[in-house]
């Protein structure tokens, strides 16, 4: 039987690649289910001049609701441009965007036009709320809602706090908020506390409502979450607020999301550059049953939104998951009429300005692009982009489960806190990692488990690294089944510092440990009668503030004093003009007394600010009142051979320091297509692939026979991710490398890739020698080759074909056998991969494995395949890639092909004999205009 299965696709402008110069757009262009309240964001590699940015060159306009008008921003970064609508689009139309010529960037270079188009959520989709007259969940949430279910009485107690040990612990002071989820009856009231470092009250406010992740944020101010919600647990769209407070734990401000999203608790960062960043979890509507055979036509699908707002809260930046994530890469029954697909956990901005973010339903750490919105690589469970190294094997390859809390340590590693749930027995851990993200390369560093016995908590948790090289860990939500801890503090030797806990039913979402009041750190120096012409250093052997000052002029009267004092924490509120830039964590505050005026070079020991990690792209910054008004750049030279920066001041204030290179610095690409070494067939093209870091304006890639590149065959510079190569020779090996151009900038070259046009070839990967697979299990046949055509997998004993086991496309380069149950026992087996284009192309294991007797009993699938099926492709829009799904009942002769909507047919993608089964094809339209 011969079936072919037509895929007609709409092939228009909307698959063409956005001129790169704009590197951010929200909505995502060809972005569905988008919320009706959104706000548009475009943002240029460029500073835009902001006397050319009109309000009649945005036209914004809805299929439905006609145009938009709306309030035209520049953001603080001078290169992001916001559109917020007076009135919300309508649900279920299609908003197109143009910028139309005459926007301008700072160097006089006009702004070619541009447009994009995104499509709103139909109506029908809303949050969950809970009513307490019904004791059930609706979709509205009622007028003056309050949830009695929550709602604390100011007699209940604070929740009892269990120490069970304390051995010397480091100094500091214990952050947490609790929350009593017992529900018959409370017994607690709500707190957030602050604990001495043996774990005894200092300070508490009760809080009406659920708290949590109370921390100490970079700037100094604290922070939780507060919700009211109507359950033990809080559900997606039930609302909360971010709660910001002083040191005296007085109420300062609160955050919400923006956009028509509901505030989710998991993580809340407040920046150094005055930026606060949330997320949101938000529940839509979708036919599962496009996704998955068996999903529900009309399942809730959370999907998980980071958001930054600026000073003035505007969003500047906004990110879904449902736009770069797969449904399908999810651990959980996708079948559910309820799925939370990825659930972002945490995320925390990486030294380079990107996201590092945490997603417990796929296992996985991801890397963001904060100026591109673009996944740039992944980290853990079968689809990750790295090797683990040092790991427990037995845990492959989820050597963390359900992780929550990645953190970017001081020495460069991560550190992140493994639930451990698909681990054997299940277990918490606290774990490190140095990443080569350049080879991508996770070594194991460290690790801690607790040792008289066993923590697991299947959610919430947090691993904080000390300074002393110790850890401090909360254990969220512990098993009853195991040991119950909510807190324990590690010394670096791996013993227990310190160990607490909570009554059962009261969870603290996280815990941590910082330097607080008497502990922070804030060393302080004053020189008396300083003169002008001297030198003097604000350093001596026990206070540290890395300051040198020599005063060019003063006028002064006698017992003058200038003190220095420095602190361990960005600006509060900070404002600056022009780009945006990355501020280091450490600030200088400089006082005088009886001085009138004075014009002075200070120079900055970058051998006493390890904060400071750049610091030959840094520049010094400069405001008259500490913690507030707008800073101003000072002149910034950086010696080499001292390291030290150096300005000039004829002022008092604050000081900061920040990293102009990581806002407008080229930084390398990281190529990823073809795998590196590859070997390929010698035809007409092929395609080179890498994706851009931050900033960039252009790329230039250069293809060559010679590993040092002393001559080319290739090297052209444009503003595409993707290079197309043509006219390989056969049996010739190509190196390729790239770099990214910002203005007048270059970046370095990236890594050197290669790959090798070769005749057709096959050879067997696994098993391959020495395998011990038993009757009745699941096994992968792997190899590798360069031909596309069919392949005969069969299985040989004693050198003679005894069993057909499948046929498969060559390039799948895997196939997964179950054994049947009717072998008979050998350690003589091996198999033999043939093509069937060319019966002379084929290979067989190196060396023999066997098959052994363990099982005695087969077990009837429960999946039945009865029917062709084609699935609708996913992501549908796509810009550029999509994945076709679809199901054969039989051996089939199959032609899987993309056509126009004229019937022109664009690409075969699949020409093949197939047995029975579930395959899936990807198509890149990159190329299709």
């Amino acid at each position: 039987m011969k079936l072919k299965l037509l895929v007609l696709l709409a092939l228009c402008t909307s698959l063409q690649a956005q001129p790169s110069d704009f590197q951010y757009f929200s909505p995502k262009p060809n972005s569905a289910m988008v919320t009706k309240e959104t706000n548009i964001i475009l943002r240029h590699a460029d500073e835009i001049n902001p006397a050319t940015l009109k309000s009649e060159l945005v036209v914004v306009k809805g299929s439905k609701s006609g145009i938009h008008e709306g309030e035209l921003i520049l953001a603080r970064d001078g290169r992001t441009i916001l559109f917020n609508p007076y009135h919300h689009f309508a649900s279920n139309e299609i908003v197109t965007v143009k910028l139309q010529q005459g926007v301008q960037t700072q160097n006089g270079t006009e702004l070619d036009e541009i447009g994009f188009h995104f499509t709103t959520a139909p109506d029908g989709i809303t949050q969950l709320y809970f009513d307490d007259a019904t004791n059930k969940f609706i979709s509205e949430k009622l007028p003056g809602f309050v949830s009695k279910k929550n709602t604390r009485s100011d007699s209940l107690p604070a929740p009892p706090i269990t120490i069970h040990s304390v051995d010397n612990p480091s100094p500091g002071y214990i952050f947490m908020a609790t929350w009593d989820r017992n529900t018959s009856p409370r017994l607690y009231g709500n707190f957030i506390f602050i604990l001495d470092s043996s774990g005894n009250i200092v300070d508490s406010v009760r809080v009406e409502g659920a708290p949590y992740d109370f921390q100490v944020q970079p700037n100094g101010l604290l922070t939780y979450a507060l919700g009211d919600f109507a359950s033990n647990v809080p559900l997606p769209g039930e609302d909360l607020q971010q709660i910001v407070l002083d040191s005296n734990l007085a109420f300062v401000d609160s955050y919400k999301m923006k956009n028509g999203y509901t505030t989710d608790f998991h993580e809340f960062l407040m920046l150094p550059n005055g930026n606060v960043m949330m997320m949101s979890y938000h529940t839509i509507l979708y036919d599962m049953s496009q996704i998955v055979e068996g999903g529900k036509t009309d399942a809730s699908l959370i999907i998980n939104i980071i958001q930054e707002q600026d000073r003035e809260k505007n969003v500047v930046f906004e990110w879904r998951n449902i736009d770069y994530i797969p449904i399908t890469d999810s651990d959980l029954n996708l079948t559910d009429s309820r799925i939370n697909y990825s659930t972002l956990n945490a995320f925390t901005v990486d030294d380079d300005g990107s996201i590092l973010a945490s997603f417990r339903n796929h296992s996985e750490i991801m890397k963001i692009s904060r100026e591109t919105g673009e996944i740039m690589w992944r980290m853990g469970s079968p689809r990750s982009d790295f090797t683990y190294v040092g790991e427990h094997e037995e845990n492959a390859p989820f050597y963390h489960a359900r992780q929550h809390n990645i953190i970017r340590l001081p020495n460069g590693n991560i550190s992140l806190f493994d639930n451990g749930q698909f681990h054997s027995p299940p277990y918490s851990r606290a774990v490190e990692y140095s990443l080569d993200e350049a080879n991508k390369v996770a070594t194991l560093v460290s690790e801690w488990r607790y040792p008289n016995g066993n923590i697991f908590c299947a959610t919430a948790g947090n691993a904080q690294k000390l300074s002393n090289g110790g850890w401090f860990i909360g254990y969220g939500v512990p098993s009853p089944q195991f040991v119950e801890r909510n807190a324990v503090e590690v010394h670096p030797d791996g013993s227990i510092a310190l160990e607490l806990s909570l009554p059962r039913g009261v969870l603290a979402y996280r815990a941590y440990k910082f330097p607080w009041k008497e502990f922070i750190s804030k060393p302080s120096y004053t020189h008396i009668e300083v003169k002008e012409g001297n030198s003097y250093s604000f350093s001596n052997e026990s206070i540290k503030t890395g300051v040198e000052i020599t005063f060019a002029s003063l006028s002064a009267a006698d017992y003058n004093e200038a003190t220095i004092t420095r602190l361990p924490f960005g600006p509060k509120k900070p404002e600056f003009l022009g780009g945006l830039p990355h501020i280091y964590p450490v600030s200088i505050v400089f006082q005088g007394l009886a001085i009138n005026s004075h014009r002075s070079e200070f120079h900055f020991d970058m051998a006493t600010f390890p904060e400071i990690k750049n610091p030959a792209t840094t520049s010094i910054f400069w405001r008259e009142f500490p913690n507030s008004g707008l800073f101003l750049p000072l002149p910034t030279t950086y010696d080499t051979l001292k390291q030290e920066l150096i300005t000039t001041l004829n002022g008092f204030g604050e000081i900061v320091f920040g990293d102009m290179a990581n806002t407008y610095s080229a930084n390398i690409p990281i190529p990823y297509e073809p795998a590196n070494k590859l070997r390929v067939l010698p035809l007409d093209s092929i395609v080179l692939r890498w994706t851009g870091k931050g900033n960039y304006s252009n790329f230039r890639v250069q293809v060559s026979t010679d590993s040092l590149f002393a001559s080319t065959l290739l090297d052209l510079t444009h503003n595409s991710s993707f290079q197309i190569f043509k006219n390989l020779a056969n049996e010739t090996k190509y190196f390729w490398r790239v770099k990214s151009i910002l203005a007048e900038m270059e970046s370095d070259w990236s890594s050197v890739r290669s790959f090798e046009a070769t005749d057709p070839y096959i050879e067997i990967v696994a098993p391959n020698g020495g395998e011990e697979w038993k009757h009745v299990t699941d096994e992968v046949i792997r190899w590798q080759t360069n031909i596309y055509d069919t392949v005969l997998i069969d299985l040989l004993a004693n050198q003679q074909n005894i069993l057909t086991i499948g046929k498969v496309p060559g390039n799948i380069k895997a196939f997964e056998w179950q054994i049947p149950g009717g072998l008979s026992p050998s350690p003589e087996y091996r198999i033999q991969i043939t093509s069937l284009a060319d019966v002379n192309l084929f290979a067989a294991s190196e060396q023999s494995f066997s098959i052994v007797d363990t099982i005695t009993s087969i077990a009837a699938s429960d999946i039945v395949i009865n029917d062709y099926i084609l699935h609708q492709n996913y992501p549908n829009p796509f810009n550029p890639r999509t994945t076709i799904r679809y199901q054969l009942p039989t051996t089939t002769q199959l032609e899987l092909s993309i056509y126009s909507l004229l019937g022109e047919k664009v690409v075969t993608l699949v020409h093949a004999r197939l047995p029975a089964g579930n395959y899936q094809a990807e198509w890149d339209a990159s190329g299709v205009v």
